[in-house]
């Protein structure tokens, strides 16, 4: 599942479980191959869940490439300092490779992962929506779906004008620009999507 319900998650355990050795190296050698998966990264996720600012610069400096792992679910340190609005750590990580634009199993990168929150993570739901803004200042892409967010006309317009087809397309979370505008309420937007297809 690319919805990360019944996804990864549950397999690498579950095959772990059965001692189903050759099924769990395929899994965690893919899961390497497409997110950087590393076991211990868990731990540093778990500090920044925990917001233990000590252990993280901790974890970081013993194993620096721990920024640029990920979890099971595909989250890197960045996805988890949006979750976690540890957003000062975001400038150090991305020093030590951790990328901006990593896609997890579900698709979302950490902007979008600022507008959709995290299904695990109920705390997520906190996040103060400036920190989609902090992104962008700090380069994040600027994809549609985060303009119709922002209910940036020039934006959206620019997008739009250069590409039309994009009304048609999902982002990388697998939305439709529709949904993205309908959710921010910007009718005007929804008819211009709904004449371009």
């Amino acid at each position: 599942s690319r919805f990360m319900y019944d996804s990864w998650q549950n397999l690498v355990p579950e095959a772990r479980r059965r001692g189903y050795d050759d099924v769990l190296t395929a899994l965690e050698s893919t899961l390497t191959a497409r997110y950087g998966y590393d076991p211990e990264f868990e731990m540093l996720a778990d500090a920044m869940r925990s917001r233990d600012r000590e252990l993280v610069e901790t974890l970081l400096a013993e194993k620096p490439s721990l920024a640029a792992a990920s979890d099971v679910r595909g989250n890197n340190a960045i996805h988890l300092a949006v979750m976690t609005d540890m957003r000062d750590l975001i400038g150090p990580l991305t020093k030590l490779g951790a990328d901006m634009e990593a896609r997890r199993a579900d698709g979302s990168t950490p902007i979008l992962l600022a507008v959709n929150h995290d299904y695990w993570y109920h705390e997520s739901r906190d996040v103060s929506p400036d920190i989609v803004d902090f992104l962008l200042e700090r380069g994040a892409d600027y994809p549609l779906s985060i303009a119709l967010f922002r209910q940036d006309g020039q934006r959206i317009d620019e997008l739009l004008r250069a590409a039309p087809a994009l009304a048609t397309q999902l982002n990388a979370a697998r939305q439709s620009h529709l949904f993205c505008a309908a959710r921010a309420g910007q009718t005007e937007v929804v008819r211009r999507l709904l004449d371009l297809g």
